[in-house]
């Protein structure tokens, strides 16, 4: 063979082996073999990387006659390119890694071709699935072919042998190894005959103890020990690091980390070869050489999850293999893709490919604190190195060692901070929590900590209560404004002492002036609210803003701390000395401070108040998407709580009535048929009486059927409580009915007993009511049988369907969940240093899976919405919305508009994504396993509809946790406006027309002005979460609904397009708003109704005034109710209906929360607020609904001295909101009923300053 130049082109993520490969050919050059390699290199791993480098791409690939071809992560159209633009390429191609599939398939050498490994049975890679490569094998094979790499003569397995050589020389990118893969190519591929025979492939062992500042390894934990003595006084860390230097070179990183953990820990560096561990047996003898673990924490640098990978692996293997050491998993990350200015700058933290592998995935293996300790720095030449993030590293060793004493500390002499909330501000709210009794539950966690050593002593709710009021009590007519007793003060001096380090102080200046500002303060001091009881503090979380600047944006991130909320965290970390800080319930408001979405830095304030301080976070489980910003943004450790138990609420008082006169008018039909008349005219009477509209007997069946068979809240969760066995059955039987495959065979079995049919009941259970309460009592029979007894088992019940064995296994173990509640076990262990195992946050009814309760929460996995169920339901859910629409207006809808929450994503898996995509006519298709979904239009013809226009209002939370799903939605407006199809057919293409025209009239440029046109998903700055708008609904201070309106659209008229991250673009926002005839929102979950819920007036109300505002008149107001399996769209006043008359109304609800002192008020006193609130935004609220509750909270003797009871501070606010009511026009009572207000007012007023003195 006639030797030739190496032609060598690459095109890489490699970046490391990029340098390495340029420096041997620059060698080459300036040596022995000038010009043997003509090398052009492309770095395609940077942010930066765009469609505008491609052509130079492609010419210099035309140029060589050896390409390889290292693609992993870059983009699906890049990877389409490559794959259509090499059809004609005659050279070598060596794909080393890649995403795509098409891309993989490229690669030939010699006389090889991926297609041999198909066909050698050994690695199939899925075209429809490309997760199913089996990397094991692929390694199995590389390993045979090196044993018979000596003997294999020229042809194809010897190529095959020479491809797995490449990719080890690229991935173990060392000069060395990139010298010897140049020697090979040249000599086997190019004549070159005189280079020197190649070495294999010089690789790291799998899985070994590697010291980074020395290149030493050790296979065994002794010989490490014995090179390197453990000091006894030190806590042990072990650090899981790449070995490999792909796709950028770690060691630098490494050396530096384990430098700086060696100032505080005994390290034990561990080099794994791949980035998911697959030898555990060897790693488990490493960490624990005797059986016991060795290590006090763990840190692991690698992305994805510790057992599973891009191309599989066993995940589950990683999680139990955690579970056995039982130490806190701190994942620190590497940002391959960005400098540290990117990063600073970025107020997202991370982009959508390193959210996934580097968050998300490792938070599902139980992983905690997620912050980046590298960042690129690039050099001149582009192709970038890592550099370590000194202050994040300084971060991380601190917190490691904070999380260490927690295990190493005697319990006596820990110190624990307890944080509870007082929001909005005031002594109604003292404590407020979402269904969680917090003083209780706090009494339950001294006791807990007491009996577990800890240097302190019980008390009760009521002790707790009463001495916690007192640290926050000062009332006005005008509101409130904590003041009053506190556990200390904190002077100027030791402020500036404590806030020296704080990053952003002067903002802090300029927002509140100079210490100690006017909150909580007194002269030249502030106060820290609270109590200690012995070796614990128990706090009370500053307000964000003083009630009478209440307008102000409270959950808003631009917002610097105040001093006094400052002072709080430092003297808990500083003076205090706290070993671990509890936030305890749903929520607080340190994650919703100035930083970052996530990825923090120093300059982000959460991460600055915490400090070294482990964070522990007793969270609610039923509410994912609010959980992952306080995980994310506040390095929590989140404790996952039970909902309250829920029971039937049943008909009462007029609804009982109306239920009899429906029975007796059912009867009369054929037994009387005169009287139907006159039965007939009491219905419509009382029905008027209750506001609500007359629509025939049909219509009143199915909602008093709906309200009837309503679960609600039966009472508060307490920490540690479990359920019992009737709250047992009423959730299981719920459950299976509505959300379980397997639960539908029992409840179909229970109907062929009844000679029914399941489906036909189901279809509409309004017209089977005594048929469904018999099942239901039969399905609570089964269970309390096969399932609650302690006699029975699945094995025990021979003559059960299979399915049902399988119902009776899964029941079992969800009931023990629920009868032995393990969340204050599980909080103790986290005091103590241990692993809290993962566990999924949402939906009980839906999602069984979140039990046991006490686990770490993680979210539903982004990548696998919209899920096909999500699809088919909100495909139901347009469905029934454009019927809706249609029966009344006799045309199509040009325009709706939907609310999209990242918590009914995660409890539905998408609903409301499958919602806008059937408006618009688009289908999702799954590619890449679940790393990659597209869109594709639906024919119109296939369709039979024009395409809908949709205009989407996101919440923070959604475009935090579902970064993927917010680029695939825009992907479908793109696709959907710019389809060649006619106006009338296509509404987004006639809306984005118009809207052009007018960007381009306002001045801005073509390509903007398209784009924009086509801007269709608005909401949050991305630096915020929510609007205003509920702020100044709980403050009382807006004049009128123009104000509503602003403080709405003001909030989020920030537009998310491909180019566009939360872009403000005054006026868009209102212009598509003018166009919307629908305004629609899925109910997920039973937990809130509408009445419930400050959001859905926020949102949903917010948007349907907005609409009204711009377009001149009200559209449609819809709500889909999806909580019980099936969809059901009704108007937003039957939905406001239902929640006022299953809850707020009811005698069961009203005695359940009266069980718990001061939060019963409190949750009456909240859905008041929310009525205002609804009112307000979509005036679907009518006077009767006013004159009954005042009636039944305020005018009842008896129920307003329970209130008052209670917490007499929520009557004061109960009253204050029907007068407000009264002030705006919602309500008109007489003057008789306004003079019996007045009185009661001022006897409540009358009974707080008595009970203050």
């Amino acid at each position: 063979m006639t030797s030739s130049s190496i032609h060598l082109c690459i095109v890489a993520v490699g970046a490391s082996a990029i340098r390495a490969t340029e420096k041997v050919v620059h060698t080459w050059n300036a040596g022995q073999w000038p010009q043997r390699c003509i090398l052009t290199t492309h770095y395609v791993g940077s942010d930066t990387f765009s469609e505008q480098q491609w052509p130079r791409i492609f010419r210099t690939i035309a140029e060589s006659n050896f390409l390889l071809l290292d693609t992993m992560g870059v983009s699906q159209e890049f990877s389409d390119a490559l794959a259509e633009g090499l059809a004609e390429y005659r050279g070598h191609i060596v794909v080393v890694n890649a995403t795509s599939v098409g891309v993989r398939s490229l690669t030939r050498l010699g006389s090889f071709s991926l297609g041999m490994l198909r066909r050698m049975g050994k690695a199939t890679p899925d075209q429809r699935n490309e997760q199913t490569t089996d990397v094991n094998r692929m390694m199995q094979l590389a390993g045979w072919m090196e044993k018979l790499g000596k003997t294999l003569p020229v042809g194809p397995l010897r190529d095959m042998r020479n491809f797995f050589w490449i990719c080890r020389y690229w991935f173990y990118g060392t000069v060395h190894n990139i010298e010897n893969m140049l020697y090979l190519i040249g000599r086997e591929y190019f004549g070159g005959s005189d280079f020197p025979v190649p070495e294999p492939p010089a690789v790291f062992d799998d899985c070994a103890i590697m010291d980074p500042e020395s290149g030493r390894v050790f296979k065994t934990t002794r010989a490490f020990f014995t090179a390197f003595p453990p000091d006894p006084a030190k806590p042990n860390v072990a650090l899981l690091f790449r070995t490999k230097s792909y796709p950028l070179d770690t060691h630098p990183v490494t050396s530096t980390l384990v430098h700086r953990l060696r100032q505080v820990f005994n390290v034990i560096p561990i080099g794994l070869d791949s980035i998911v561990a697959r030898d555990f047996k060897k790693l488990r003898a490493l960490l624990a050489p005797r059986g016991t673990p060795c290590i006090d924490v763990l840190i692991n640098t690698e992305p994805f999850r510790l057992g599973q990978g891009p191309v599989g692996g066993d995940a589950l293997a990683g999680e139990a293999f955690l579970r056995e050491l039982n130490v806190p998993v701190l994942h620190p990350f590497l940002l391959n893709k960005r400098s540290r200015a990117q990063w600073q700058q970025d107020e997202k933290g991370t982009d959508v490919g390193e959210f996934l592998i580097s968050i998300f995935l490792p938070e599902l293996d139980g992983c905690i604190e997620t912050y980046p300790v590298a960042a690129v720095g690039t050099p001149e030449d582009q192709t970038p190195e890592l550099s370590p993030l000194i202050d994040r590293i300084e971060r991380l060793t601190k917190r490691s060692a904070a999380w260490s004493r927690l295990r190493r500390k005697q319990n006596s002499e820990k110190k624990i901070a307890l944080v509870i909330y007082n929001y909005p501000p005031g002594e109604a709210h003292l404590g407020t929590s979402a269904f969680l009794d917090t003083f209780a539950s706090l009494a339950a966690i001294l006791q807990k900590l007491s009996a577990a050593g800890y240097t302190t002593h019980p008390l009760t709710a009521a002790d707790l209560r009463q001495t916690l009021l007192t640290c926050s009590r000062t009332s006005s007519q005008t509101g409130y404004t904590p003041m009053g007793s506190a556990h200390q003060t904190i002077d100027a001096k030791s402020y500036h002492h404590l806030t020296k380090d704080i990053w952003g102080m002067e903002s802090v200046e300029k927002t509140w002036g100079s210490f100690p500002g006017t909150i909580m303060s007194s002269r030249d001091r502030v106060q820290i609210p609270g109590i200690l009881n012995g070796n614990v503090f128990i706090g009370i979380q500053p307000a964000r803003i003083a009630q009478d600047t209440a307008s102000a944006r409270y959950h808003d991130k631009h917002l610097p701390p105040h001093h006094q909320y400052i002072a709080f965290y430092r003297w808990i970390e500083r003076e205090f000395q706290a070993d671990a800080i509890v936030h305890i319930g749903t929520h607080g408001t340190l994650e919703f401070l100035p930083g970052k979405e996530k990825a923090l830095s120093a300059s982000c304030f959460p991460d600055a108040l915490l400090g070294t301080l482990p964070h522990i976070y007793i969270y609610y489980s039923g509410n994912p998407s609010e959980a992952m910003s306080a995980k994310r943004r506040s390095h929590a450790v989140l404790i996952g709580h039970l909902p309250p138990p829920f029971r039937q609420g049943d008909l009462y008082e007029e609804l009982q009535e109306l239920q009899l006169l429906l029975d007796e008018h059912e009867e009369a039909k054929n037994l009387n048929p005169d009287r139907c008349a006159a039965i007939y005219e009491d219905m419509q009477a009382k029905v008027e009486m209750l506001g609500w509209e007359w629509r025939g007997c049909d219509d009143l069946h199915r909602k008093l059927s709906d309200m009837k068979a309503a679960l609600i809240p039966s009472r508060l969760h307490t920490l540690g409580s479990g359920f019992s066995d009737d709250e047992i059955a009423t959730y299981l039987a719920a459950y299976f009915r509505t959300s379980c495959p397997e639960g539908n065979v029992l409840y179909r079995m229970l109907a062929q007993k009844e000679h029914a049919d399941w489906d036909t009941i189901l279809a509409e259970p309004h017209r089977h009511p005594e048929l469904c309460s018999r099942l239901e009592s039969h399905a609570r029979q089964w269970i309390f049988e096969n399932v609650l007894s302690k006699t029975s088992s699945a094995g025990s019940q021979p003559h059960l369907p299979p399915e049902l064995h399988t119902l009776v296994e899964r029941a079992r173990q969800s009931a023990e969940a629920l009868r032995h509640n393990p969340e204050l076990d599980e909080l103790l262990r986290a005091l103590e240093g241990e692993f809290i195992p993962p566990g999924l946050a949402g939906d009980m009814f839906r999602t069984p899976e979140i039990l046991p309760s006490g686990r770490n929460l993680v979210q539903f996995d982004p990548r696998l919405v919209p899920s096909p169920s999500a699809l088919r339901q909100g495909a139901r859910i347009a469905e029934q919305t454009i019927t809706r629409y249609r029966n009344a207006q006799g045309t199509y809808p040009r325009s709706v508009a939907v609310v999209l929450w990242g918590l009914e994503t995660s409890q539905t898996q998408g609903e409301t994504v499958g919602q806008i995509l059937s408006y618009l006519g688009v289908r999702v298709i799954k590619k890449s396993g679940n790393w990659e979904s597209v869109v594709e239009l639906i024919p119109l013809g296939e369709l039979g509809r024009p395409r809908i226009d949709v205009t989407v209002q996101i919440c923070g939370f959604f475009r935090d946790m579902f970064p993927n799903t917010l680029a695939l939605l825009q992907n479908a407006f793109t696709l959907a406006g710019f389809a060649e199809e006619p106006d009338e057919m296509n509404f987004v293409r006639a809306n984005a027309r118009q809207l052009f025209a007018t960007l381009q009239h306002q001045g801005i440029e073509n390509a903007a002005a398209r784009e924009f046109s086509l801007a269709r998903i608005f909401g949050p700055a991305p630096s915020e979460y929510g609007t205003s708008l509920e702020k100044i609904v709980k403050q009382q201070t807006w004049q009128n609904e123009a104000d509503l309106v602003s403080a709405y659209i003001q909030s989020l008229q920030y537009v998310y397009t491909p180019h566009h991250y939360g872009r403000e673009l005054e006026g868009l926002l209102a212009a598509n708003l003018s166009r919307v005839e629908v305004v629609s929102q899925v109910r997920s979950s039973r937990d809130y109704e509408i009445t419930d819920l400050d959001h859905y007036y926020e949102f949903f109300g917010g948007l349907a005034r907005s609409v009204e505002a711009a377009s001149g008149k009200k559209a449609m107001m819809l709500i889909s109710d999806t909580h019980e399996g099936s969809a059901q769209t009704e108007d937003i006043h039957d939905a406001i209906s239902r929640g006022i008359y299953t809850r707020l109304m009811n005698p069961v609800w009203l005695d359940g929360m009266l069980k718990h002192c001061h939060h019963g008020g409190q949750e009456i006193a909240k859905r008041m607020e929310n009525l205002i609130g609804l009112a307000a935004t979509t005036g679907a609220v009518d006077h009767t609904t006013f004159d009954r509750i005042s009636g039944r909270l305020v005018f009842d003797d008896i129920m307003r001295n329970r209130i008052r009871e209670n917490n007499p501070y929520a009557l004061l606010d109960i009253i204050r909101r029907l007068w407000e009511a009264h002030r705006r026009g919602y309500w008109s009572p007489d003057a008789q009923t306004l003079d019996r207000l007045k009185q009661l007012y001022l006897e409540a007023e009358s009974h707080l300053e008595e009970i203050q003195l």
